[in-house]
């Protein structure tokens, strides 16, 4: 039916919550630091803060990637290389307007598997458009909502 492309989607709202975690976090440390010198307390924020950074550059690297692609057959949908079934989807999410993101959410689970969220790279009106015509296609529902995706 159809192939597009993909990537994975910016999660704006925990990219600006490791940021403002960070920025916090590099505050509390020199302050600390300043008073007391290396205590338990510097430690744990040091580790925090390299946690949150490691995370925020995962984030970021993952986003600014090359592009995959998803392609649409008569029986299932393939999300970068991986098919998945028309009849083990319970529903697709779309999320925003201008670059909306798009989950799959497999029958039986409670959250967006990361291999299931994806962002359509260029043409993405066309696309989903394209995906909203496979979904009523196989009788799978369609949300415009947000929903809870792993990093």
């Amino acid at each position: 039916m159809g192939s597009f492309s993909i990537k994975h989607p910016l999660h704006m709202k925990t990219a600006i919550g490791f940021f403002t975690t960070i920025i916090l976090l590099v505050y509390m440390i020199v302050k600390e630091f300043t008073s007391e010198g290396f205590t338990a307390l510097f430690y744990c924020q040091s580790i925090l803060l390299a946690v949150s950074m490691t995370l925020l550059i995962y984030l970021l690297l993952k986003s600014f990637g090359k592009a995959s692609n998803v392609r649409f057959s008569d029986k299932a949908l393939a999300i970068r290389g991986k098919e998945l079934g028309a009849e083990k989807i319970e529903y697709i999410m779309v999320e925003g307007y201008f670059s909306p993101v798009v989950g799959i959410m497999p029958k039986g689970k409670r959250i967006v598997p990361v291999d299931h969220s994806f962002r359509f790279d260029g043409s993405g009106d066309e696309a989903i458009k394209a995906l909203g015509a496979w979904a009523e296609k196989h009788k799978i529902k369609v949300y415009n909502k947000p929903f809870w995706r792993w990093i």
